[in-house]
């Protein structure tokens, strides 16, 4: 699909069933956090930077076992508490991804690492 604006991706996730983000290696990995945000369930493959984003808001499978993946995806299908309750999971969890927290954590390192360099040369 390539580069989609803003809009559009907001449209096209929030009118999907499901999310599925396989991978084997990620970065930070921003998309999972969208769907969930758009109030889509959301199943990515269990590495660990997914982990650390999605906590428990997100079902996890086996990036080396097509069978898991079709298994998770049948039960996010079949299963309507559970898709429900992934979808509250997830806009829950995508709550705690937001531009003033994120501000707030980077003044917090960046005045940490001022007060560090301060105090190493008051001390020398």
């Amino acid at each position: 699909m390539g580069h989609l604006n803003q809009n559009d991706l907001v449209n096209i996730l929030s009118s999907s069933s499901i999310f599925v983000f396989p991978s084997f290696a990620e970065g930070f990995g921003l998309p999972p956090i969208e769907a969930m945000k758009s109030g889509v369930p959301v199943i990515v493959s269990d590495i660990d930077v997914h982990r650390e984003i999605c906590s428990d808001a997100a079902i996890y499978f086996n990036p080396n076992l097509s069978l898991d993946l079709a298994n998770k995806i049948d039960s996010i299908f079949n299963d309507y508490d559970l898709n429900m309750d992934y979808i509250r999971r997830g806009k829950d969890r995508s709550d705690y991804f937001n531009w003033e927290s994120s501000i707030d954590q980077i003044c917090e390192i960046l005045t940490n690492l001022y007060v560090k360099k301060n105090n190493r040369k008051n001390n020398k």
